[in-house]
């Protein structure tokens, strides 16, 4: 191999040529468009967009044009000629994790070239390692974390907008990474066991190893993290490859799954001390259960979640990874099932045997769960030097300046554009007060560097309707909208508006009514969380005058019809991407989501009212004045579940609670399986002590959690059947009450600096144990916020107590001026005479320090119960935003922890 010759070798060619041989006939309806391009392609170019083609999930393939694909494939063979560090890497490194299109689930757009120009003179003549933290540095002067729904932003959505979750900054700095040929990867621990919620972030593979580092959160070594004490306390951490290509199963069989087509690369050994678990699976009679789907899963956010999936080997074992702490395994076929929950930490064999679905379901009564964690075991870590932490302090509040003051600019220049479309819309009487109740000046405020976008579909012509499309849109979708795509819906929408507003008026509703029904459920783009695209001239195009006719007159057809014609290939695409409606039709694939989205398409686009409903997503269309399901399975009555919880708690969901109900499920092998999903009832919230919940009849199971500090849970669960909707189901919560001992943890804290009333500098060990106390509360405040308002008054209130306790007290703010003016801190520091008032940088530790303490990291105030009797600070107890009744706890945890 040369700088002249051919980079990619005879073996990936007949790889690709295996692979894209075994998807012929799914291709076919593409194949000529591909071929098209590869033949304007020189032969390592082309090899590498008919490597994508053979193993990219078949929606990329049919929703991406062979065009995007060759940039992508060019981009990464100038990278490997040029620059040195991609050079030097092996092949399977190089395919999979600088030239692969795809990260995440995000939208694939052209976007390596873009950052490449930004980047490449910046990292000129760095060290790989150098580079990598160059480009974070990068990364963190263009966005920051901010959370949103779960549609994925593209990287050039998150360059546009400035900010994204974390699924979203890592691959923002993934791609950033491949576009200047260092290797990089997305790693994600599916759901935490010690907290609720997951996270991401991301490796880059400098001189052959692999190192860590928080996306656009940049310091100034790798492997160093806020999620470093996190990660080690994993029960999985993973990535994904999209192909096989260069892996060895049989020797690394408890670090590899397959879901299809992709690699599940598991590499939690990396961060936590982990146990190989074995898994055993028989059937009725006792043989051995080949091709058996197991799902692994620890309870968090109130219900179980699964973070690995499994399928049995011929002699009906399976093998992995995983850490130390309790885990769900549950053995699935068509026709039966088995589960049961281990701490790993005592148990590295599970055996199972098959039963009917029936035979194993338990006696309906509440039982209990002790739920175990990992233990606290931080990832292994790099050192920064005094030097590296204050060089570190300068560059990342640089980079903040930079990217604040480059939002700012772009929010005036989106301010403009509002003013400017007002103007027109002003000028031709036109009203711009949006029916969702938003402004145009809110929405142009979300576009950021895509305002001219909105602006240029505002005013293509001066409508009504454009502002009411617009109203339909997600916040996040105002980042990447494409004016374009707007438009195909609003040209089709238009043409059907009267009719569609005249038959809903013809079911008794009142015009208002029947507009506003047209509004959210035909002219609308956005169905759920997937990508915007222009489907209905693709769909008309592909649906004959009979169809659409014997749709229109009978809409449940519509679902009957995707579900004869659409079918979902696991080992072809990914469960959790919504593939394009157009896509979808064409290809015959698609995965659930896909397909229900695309009985939404369909619908709206022949004018039908659609939606998915908004508690199980199962789709539904308008007739005879309401909602109805496509299903015909689901045509039974909505049962009325009614929940009670414990007098004086209003539990909130996916949080304290969950309701998943039994439904047949795809797995991982193919086989259609039974599973429990989580019902989508997020925001739901009890009244009087009492919730109620439209379910249909079937199989359910509620579950209780009360989450303790060290990251353990006191768990109930309860599985029960509705026969039928006949009459109501009373099912009263139980949630178990906690001992005080249970609340005690033991986390080392590093000690970190502070500056006292005159300004000069200590930390935060030397203020607490500045009067030999040795408790001390740490508390981080937001001044006239009212949590903090809260935690203060009960700091006043119990002020005699905190002294008996000899609890010292540290106060710290992050602007002790503005501090000084709060009446509430002013009144509480009077009462607490010993209490210290401080300066702390919040954006250095206030996250860091709720982390490691395991709570709300977005929450203040942050008060944490540290013991410094042994030299150092200990956290022993923490809280983050309003929590009533804090001090009083942490007066009895301070006993507690002193006898």
């Amino acid at each position: 191999m040369t700088a002249s010759g051919p980079l990619l070798s005879a073996t990936l060619a007949r790889y690709t040529d295996e692979h894209l041989a075994a998807r012929a006939s799914e291709l076919a309806p593409v194949m000529r468009r591909i071929e098209s391009e590869l033949a304007t392609l020189e032969a390592d170019e082309a090899l590498l967009v008919r490597f994508f083609c053979a193993t990219l999930p078949l929606s990329d393939v049919f929703d991406t044009e062979p065009a995007l694909l060759a940039s992508f494939a060019r981009h990464a063979l100038m990278l490997r000629r040029e620059m040195p560090w991609c050079a030097a890497l092996d092949e399977p490194t190089f395919v999979h994790f600088v030239t692969y299109p795809r990260i995440n689930t995000e939208p694939v757009t052209d976007c390596r070239p873009v950052f490449w120009r930004e980047l490449a003179e910046r990292v000129q003549g760095k060290s790989a390692a150098d580079a990598v933290i160059e480009t974070n540095y990068w990364c963190a002067e263009h966005a920051t974390y901010q959370a949103s729904d779960g549609r994925t932003l593209g990287p050039l959505g998150v360059l546009a907008s400035g900010d994204g979750r974390c699924g979203e900054e890592s691959t923002f700095l993934v791609t950033a990474l491949r576009s200047i040929g260092i290797p990089a990867r997305q790693l994600y621990v599916p759901w935490w066991a010690h907290c609720d919620d997951n996270h991401a972030w991301v490796e880059a593979q400098v001189d052959g190893s692999w190192h860590y580092l928080g996306a656009c959160e940049p310091e100034e070594a790798l492997d160093r993290g806020w999620f470093t004490a996190a990660s080690g306390r994993a029960m999985a951490v993973q990535t994904r490859t999209y192909a096989d290509f260069g892996f060895n199963f049989e020797r690394d069989r408890a670090r590899l799954t397959r879901e299809g087509d992709m690699v599940i690369v598991n590499v939690t050994s990396s961060y936590a001390p982990v146990i190989t678990l074995t898994v055993e699976v028989a059937d009725a009679t006792g043989a051995p259960a080949a091709g058996v789907d197991v799902d692994l899963s620890i309870m968090n956010a109130g219900g179980w979640r699964d973070i690995a999936r499994l399928v049995t080997d011929e002699d009906g074992r399976a093998a992995i990874e995983v850490g130390a702490g309790s885990l769900r395994v549950y053995a699935r076929t068509a026709t039966g099932e088995a589960d049961t929950i281990i701490d790993t930490a005592a148990v590295h064999e599970v055996h199972l045997q098959l039963a009917a679905h029936d035979a194993t379901f338990p006696a309906t009564a509440w039982r209990a769960l002790d739920l175990d964690a990992p233990a606290d075991h931080p990832a292994p870590s790099m050192s920064l030097t005094p030097e590296q932490q204050a060089a570190g302090r300068v560059r990342k509040a640089e980079a903040d300046r930079m990217r604040v003051e480059r939002l700012q600019g772009l929010a005036a220049a989106a301010h403009e554009a509002a003013e400017r479309v007002a103007t027109r819309y002003a000028e031709a009487g036109c009203s711009v007060e949006l029916p969702d109740g938003r402004t145009l000046a809110g929405i142009f405020s979300l576009s950021f560097a895509n305002a001219p976008e909105l602006e240029a579909f505002l005013i293509e012509d001066i409508a009504r309707d454009r502002l009411e499309l617009v109203s339909t849109l997600s916040d996040k979708d105002f980042r990447d909208l494409c004016a374009a795509v707007l438009e195909d819906h609003l040209q089709h929408a238009r043409a059907l508006r009267d009719a569609v507003e005249r038959s809903l008026l013809a079911q008794d509703l009142e015009a208002a009514e029947a507009s506003d029904l047209f509004r959210r459920y035909v002219l609308s783009p956005r169905t759920d969380i997937e990508q915007l695209t222009p489907y209905r001239t693709g769909l008309l195009d592909l649906l004959d005058e009979d169809q659409r006719r014997s749709f229109a007159e009978d809409p449940a057809s519509i679902w009957t019809f995707i579900r004869e014609n659409v079918t979902f290939d696991p080992a072809r695409q990914l469960m959790h991407l919504a593939a394009s409606p157009v896509g979808a039709l064409v290809s015959h694939q698609g995965n659930p989501s896909t397909q229900r989205g695309l009985f939404v398409a369909i619908a709206r686009t022949l004018g039908i009212p659609a939606r998915l409903n908004p508690v199980d997503r199962a789709p539904e269309f308008f007739a005879e004045g309401a909602f109805r399901r496509a299903e015909a399975v689901d045509t039974t009555p909505r049962a009325h579940l009614v929940l009670t919880c414990p007098e004086g708690m209003s539990p909130i969901y996916e949080q304290d609670w969950g309701l998943a109900a039994a439904v047949c499920d795809v797995a991982p092998s193919g086989a259609t399986c039974r599973e429990y999903q989580m019902l989508d009832l997020w925001g739901s919230a009890f009244a009087d002590g009492k919730l109620v919940v439209d379910v249909t009849p079937g199989r359910y199971r509620l579950t209780t959690a009360v989450r303790l500090p060290n990251g353990n849970q006191l768990a109930s669960e309860l599985d029960f059947d509705i026969a039928d909707a006949a009459a109501e189901r009373m099912v009263a919560l139980e949630f178990r009450e906690p001992k005080a001992a249970d609340m005690l943890c033991d986390i080392p804290l590093d000690d970190f600096p502070l500056e006292d009333a005159a300004g000069e500098p200590t930390t935060a060990h030397t203020a607490a144990t500045a009067h030999g106390a040795s408790f001390a509360l740490v508390a981080l405040l937001e001044p006239a916020e009212e949590p903090t308002e809260h935690l203060l008054n009960e700091l006043r209130q119990h002020a005699d107590r905190v002294a008996e306790a000899g609890l010292a007290l540290v106060c710290a703010v992050s602007d002790a001026d503005i501090a000084r003016r709060d009446p509430t801190l002013s009144h509480t520091l009077e009462a607490l005479p010993a209490a210290q008032l401080m300066t702390c940088d919040f954006d250095a530790y206030a996250e860091r320090l709720a982390r490691r303490m395991f709570v709300n990291p977005e929450k203040l105030p942050l008060a944490i119960l540290v013991d410094v009797r042994t030299g150092r600070l200990i956290g022993r107890y923490a809280s983050a935003g309003y929590n009533v009744g804090t001090v009083d706890l942490v007066l009895k945890l301070v006993r507690l922890a002193a006898a």
